[in-house]
């Protein structure tokens, strides 16, 4: 449950999700990003509809996870 993520330039990210979820972590993965300047947004559309967590409800999407607002 922990990702540490080095950019070329220094900057640097972290998080531990404490159930160890691999789908919590992709649902954090883009916002963490975010957070330290990366414009996930310009990525190809593919990659970041990769990284969208689907809830599924007898096997049809019924909503996403999603983080919430990261604070200090």
């Amino acid at each position: 449950g922990v990702l540490a993520a080095g950019l070329a330039d220094g900057r640097a990210v972290a998080f531990k999700v404490a159930d160890g979820s691999d789908a919590a972590r992709q649902a954090v993965i883009p916002e963490a990003l975010r957070a330290v300047g990366v414009d996930v947004d310009a990525l190809p559309t593919a990659t970041v509809e990769r990284l969208v967590v689907p809830v599924l409800g007898h096997g049809q999407p019924v909503g996403r996870l999603i983080p919430l607002e990261w604070t200090a």
